[in-house]
């Protein structure tokens, strides 16, 4: 019994794509006619017409290739795409029941008819492209489940489907789309006869509970009380914990009784005694609960006031000197230790400017990406002030706060640099194996050392050993040179072999740089401080004696990189191994610090890096940061740097070497500022009267304080997404060249630029999914500059994804009509489709044959085939024409009448000697011929 979907072939027809082209081919059969007739090449009239015949057909064969020839064909075959929910809204059962649902159709599916499987959460991916139908196990595609795209799964299935098959498309989900429109595209679809059919999937009976929404007043002031309200809702009744925390610092917490039978509201009075943005954090935590991701919501207030800044030290009451004195001046000032520094994008943007000081790069490697964020697309500013672990000796070359600073960490073209002769250690054991998010420790390692190389001068020496049971010269002691060549070789380095003989890496080492003559011999050893061997010599004569003797007799200095855990046995080892040989002890468990450390050790290493000695800076440019000083007093130290090509250097060293420098850098200002502000560098600067208004001016530059924004921000919901709108008044859009520009975050930290549009007089738009809560600033720009910015902030109701609700149903009924309760209810499309295939190749390989045909038949000799006749002498041949000729002659001659005949005088007779040979008379006769011819045609 065939399957009723098997394909049935109804009608086959020819047809065209281009039928424009049939029109040439009865003037092309014209043509060949005409020149066919005026042909002078002689043939029977049996071969002229099938020379017509076979021309004619390989002109319609080539016309019809033209025209697009194809065979239409009315078929019954479908293909049937599977459209499968998988975001995190579907409970574990529920994606179970899919998959039976799945193979229950495929067995219905008979060939050739073609099944395809798309799965979707935020975005679509196919699973499976349509083909011959076969159960299914498990989904294999990795989608974010955090919401529902039907829109974009419908999209993907259009573009999956053949023009040649029926389409039939079976959704199979909660129906709760979270982003996008599916429902005008569906109609759509079946308005161009695609077949859709729906199966729910009912939402789990589990106890859930989750906020719904945090209302925040449009408007707060200072120190004026407003309430906070939190709506809840639970379809348990039950208890939960409700906390509320205020920039990530616990305010309040207490226990609320949840309601399932209506949406509970409560009431948290609140009061903000301080300017600034303030980001309010509310969770609860039921006693039951199937999802987790909805019991938290965001939401942001700001409060004007005076700029707040951040200042971030290793030592915090190093820097509360110039904390208090940016607080005399009005700033809203926080300190905090630099192991505090702000972790993700939204705790930064609570400030309009961070300043640091003396914070290596090591301690916020992991926040660099987002504080460049912060700079480029948020507007905030950033400052590095000086330090013996500030700039370069910080490890802050090749990072992203290099990127936005106004200087670079290396020194280009300093003369008064030392000459340093280094040699590298690196571990390569079986432990530099280990892979962190896609990168192996040694990979790092290396990228450690190719910096270092990068930092040296091409007259440096430098020499890297990569050690596991035997040191072998990874890249040979010698001259820089190029740099490229250093570089390729480190990082070729590959890690295996047992643990690092530390006394045989270090000998080798030692032994190299006994000899040379440099400012600075050093040597840095990178190992994991659970695996170093070998620690004593065959002789006895252990590595940190070794390293002692090397320091002594030979000025070799030693650092130690040791990368594991606290407790460690061989911890204790390296750093009493730097500490006898006067170098470091780095120790990190994080092994994506180790470039950083790196690149702090070779700052370090070169000594003039750190200048301490007295000097009178010099003022190059006073506006906008010195407005008004002519001189100003001496420093005592300072870290070297190299200016940026468009940055503006204020002050300058005795070496030419920029103290204080700074730039634009995005939407956002920068300051280097190389001299310590607080510390023994800058005592001169501590009594110097305009000390307080330098900083002053520096704080209110970075910070960007200007008038209230001329322009109005409203945010408001708008289905799926957010829709932010600024209002300008007609003066501002009467300016030519304005343009609009912002960025806000969502409550996942996750950035979202805003592009504005002009939708009426005075109004720009910008819409942008909506994932929670959003915060973010507005910038109006001209000519490239910021003239004012606002603050656009937006409490609204949580990823929509984690909210229980039914509604999903009433859109799977309206997109399909109807909803199936099983696989065996599934009616594919029963319409005929069109097969088209195209023919045109194949009836131009025909014309080729024919045309080959052609040919054969008029250049080919057949009689060749035929039997041979005897040929005659190739004389008799010559003469038989002319002697045929004048046998006819005579013959004529005497059937003349006798009256015809005319008395001739006898002729001479000739002496036989003189009589022409019969050749020259038979020549002579041809000349008469020929002149009686050419006579007859004139």
């Amino acid at each position: 019994m065939r399957s009723p979907y098997q394909s049935v072939n109804i009608k086959t027809m020819l047809s065209f794509a281009n039928p424009w082209w049939l029109l040439a081919f009865l003037p092309a059969l014209y043509l060949l006619f005409y020149f066919q007739r005026r042909s002078f090449v002689p043939a029977r009239r049996s071969k002229q017409l099938f020379w017509f015949v076979l021309r004619s057909l390989l002109i319609m064969l080539v016309v019809f290739a033209l025209a697009g020839a194809q065979l239409r064909s009315r078929v019954r075959k479908n293909q049937i795409l599977f459209l499968v929910d998988a975001s995190d809204s579907i409970a574990p059962e529920q994606k179970e029941k899919a998959v039976e649902f799945l193979n229950q159709a495929m067995r219905k599916i008979q060939p050739p008819d073609q099944a395809g499987i798309i799965v979707f959460g935020s975005q679509a991916e196919v699973e499976r492209f349509p083909s011959l139908a076969h159960s299914i196990v498990r989904f294999e595609s990795q989608i974010n489940p955090s919401g529902t795209n039907l829109e974009n799964a419908l999209r993907l299935a259009d573009a999956v489907l053949a023009d040649d098959y029926q389409k039939d498309i079976v959704i199979l989900s909660d129906g709760l789309e979270n982003a996008g429109e599916s429902l005008p595209l569906a109609k759509l679809m079946m308005e161009k006869d695609v077949a859709l059919q729906g199966f729910y999937l009912h939402p789990s009976d589990v106890v859930e509970a989750q906020i719904e929404d945090v209302r925040v007043p449009p408007e707060i002031r200072l120190k004026e009380p407003f309430t906070l309200e939190v709506i809840t809702k639970s379809n348990r009744k039950m208890s939960a914990l409700l906390q509320i925390l205020r920039n990530g610092v616990l305010l309040q917490e207490g226990t609320i009784l949840l309601n399932p039978v209506e949406k509970n509201l409560i009431p948290i009075p609140q009061k903000i005694l301080e300017p600034g943005i303030y980001r309010y954090d509310i969770r609860i935590k039921p006693q039951q609960d199937f999802q987790v991701e909805n019991n938290s919501l965001q939401a942001w207030i700001s409060v004007a006031g005076p700029p707040r800044i951040l200042f971030v030290d290793n030592q915090p009451e190093e820097i509360q000197t110039l904390a208090d004195a940016f607080a005399r001046r009005g700033f809203s000032v926080e300190v905090k230790e630099a192991r505090y520094f702000p972790r993700i994008l939204p705790d930064m943007l609570l400030y309009q400017a961070i300043l640091i000081r003396n914070v290596p790069a090591s301690a916020i490697h992991s926040q660099m990406p987002s504080l460049e964020q912060y700079v480029h697309e948020f507007g905030g500013g950033f400052a590095m002030l000086g330090g013996k672990k500030s700039f370069g000796p910080g490890g802050y070359y090749q990072t992203p706060v290099e990127n936005i600073l106004p200087v670079r960490m290396d020194l280009v073209n300093k003369k008064y640099l030392a000459d340093v002769a280094m040699v590298i250690v690196i571990d390569k054991s079986g432990s530099m194996t280990f892979t962190d998010r896609g990168r192996q420790k040694i990979d790092l390692a290396d990228e450690g050392g190719a910096r270092v190389a990068s930092l040296l001068k091409e007259t440096d020496r430098l020499g890297v050993l990569a050690v596991d049971s035997v040191p072998k010269w990874a890249f040979e002691f010698q001259k820089l040179g190029n740099k490229r060549d250093a570089i390729d070789a480190i990082t070729s380095i590959r890690a295996g072999g047992g643990g690092i003989y530390v006394y045989s890496g270090l000998r080798e080492a030692y032994d190299r740089l006994a000899n040379v003559e440099a400012s600075v011999k050093h040597v840095i050893l990178f190992a994991d401080t659970a695996d170093c061997e070998e620690k004593d010599g065959a002789s006895g004569d252990s590595s940190l004696l070794l390293a002692g003797r090397a320091l002594e007799q030979h000025q070799i200095t030693t650092t130690t990189i040791g990368i594991g855990q606290s407790g460690d046995p061989d911890v204790d080892f390296l750093e009493q191994l730097a500490t006898i040989a006067a170098g470091r002890f780095y120790f990190t468990n994080d092994m994506f610090t180790l470039p950083q450390i790196f690149a702090q050790e070779s700052a370090v290493v070169q000594r003039y890096y750190i200048t301490e000695e007295t000097f009178l800076p010099k003022i190059e440019q006073s506006e906008p940061l010195l407005s008004g000083v002519q001189e100003v007093p001496e420093l005592d130290g300072y870290v070297a740097t190299t200016a940026k090509g468009q940055a503006t250097v204020s002050v300058l060293s005795h070496r030419e070497d920029p103290v204080l420098a700074f730039w634009r850098h995005g939407l956002g200002h920068t300051l280097a500022y190389t001299s310590d502000p607080v510390g023994s560098w800058g005592a001169k600067w501590l009594a110097w009267p305009q000390w307080e208004n330098f900083w002053a001016q520096t704080g209110r530059y970075l910070a960007r304080s200007s008038e209230p924004a001329r322009f109005q921000v409203s945010v408001k919901a708008d289905g799926n997404a957010t829709t932010v709108i600024v209002d300008t008044f007609e003066e501002l859009q009467e300016q030519e060249g304005s343009s609009w520009r912002g960025a806000v975050v969502d409550s996942s930290g996750k950035e979202q630029e805003l592009i504005f549009t002009r939708t009426s007089y005075g109004r720009f738009e910008a819409k942008i999914p909506i994932t929670g809560s959003l915060f973010g600033k507005i910038f109006r720009l001209q000519s490239d500059q910021i003239l004012e910015e606002a603050v656009v902030q937006f409490s609204s109701p949580g990823n929509r994804e984690y909210q229980t609700s039914s509604e999903g149903k009433n859109l799977l009924i309206q997109m399909t009509g109807s909803l199936i309760e099983s696989a065996d209810q599934l009616k594919f499309n029963s319409k005929t489709a069109t097969d088209v295939q195209p023919i045109s190749m194949q009836l131009l390989l025909w014309a080729i044959w024919l045309f080959l045909l052609d040919v054969a038949v008029r250049k080919l000799d057949f009689s060749l085939f035929r039997r041979r006749r005897t040929l005659q002498p190739a004389t008799v041949l010559v003469q038989a024409p002319i002697e045929k000729l004048k046998t006819r002659k005579k013959e004529v001659q005497k059937q003349r009448p006798v009256w015809m005949e005319v008395e001739k005088e006898p002729e001479p007779t000739q002496p036989e000697s003189r009589m022409k040979p019969e050749s020259q008379q038979s020549s002579d006769y041809m000349e008469r011929l020929k002149k009686v011819k050419k006579k007859t045609k004139g």
